[in-house]
């Protein structure tokens, strides 16, 4: 009996495995850029967002995006913030772009420059950078996604020659602080209104902050 169960076992095919999908967790939502890499074409989708902790309250409704002529040259999926006017510009079309009221870096925190997208989070954990951990010691380490976190419910993060900037544009938990100078150097922008230009930014766009 052993010997027909061997030989039945070696004559019947073999199945074709595939992994199960991975139980994701809200951090772990995420899309990195490849160093090197060419970015993918505009318009990028990400698969279904992890569903929000239970503990983290409906996002307030956001104001839709204002349409303004795309006159500064935006390429498509690019973003310009003006941080004097306190708007985050995003480029859907050669002649059109999305605007946004954000919060930006208060005064000894601001930053210009260019970067790109590197990394895009759904409901993220927040890390206090060591320097700001420095200058405001009651900050903890690690905050868990929920009505605490500042980052609210999505973070783009961003990268320059491949290396996280520690700057992002996120959500926040703070509402009443979009217009306003008072980032540690991050752009926040309303929950809903991160979550549309989440949904379709892509890797790899540039993002300049003037």
């Amino acid at each position: 009996m052993l010997i027909m169960l061997v030989a039945a076992a070696t004559i019947a095919p073999q199945a074709s495995w595939t992994l199960p999908p991975p139980q994701v967790e809200p951090d772990d939502t995420v899309t990195y850029m490849k160093e090197g890499s060419s970015p993918p074409a505009p318009r990028w989708r990400r698969p279904a967002p992890a569903p929000a902790p239970s503990h983290l309250p409906a996002a307030p409704a956001a104001p839709a995006p204002a349409a303004a002529a795309n006159t500064l040259g935006l390429r498509v999926g690019d973003i310009l913030i003006d941080t004097a006017s306190h708007r985050l510009m995003f480029a859907v079309s050669p002649g059109r772009v999305e605007t946004f009221p954000v919060a930006v870096g208060k005064q000894g925190a601001r930053w210009k420059g260019t970067a790109v997208v590197g990394r895009k989070v759904v409901f993220p954990t927040w890390r206090p950078t060591a320097r700001m951990r420095s200058k405001e010691r009651n900050l903890p380490s690690v905050v868990a996604p929920g009505r605490h976190n500042p980052l609210g419910t999505r973070a783009i993060y961003l990268y320059r020659n491949g290396r996280d900037t520690l700057f992002r544009i996120h959500g926040t938990n703070a509402p009443w602080s979009i217009g306003k100078s008072v980032s540690h150097g991050c752009i926040r922008m309303l929950n809903a209104s991160v979550e549309h230009l989440y949904d379709e930014v892509r890797i790899g766009a540039r993002v300049t902050v003037r």
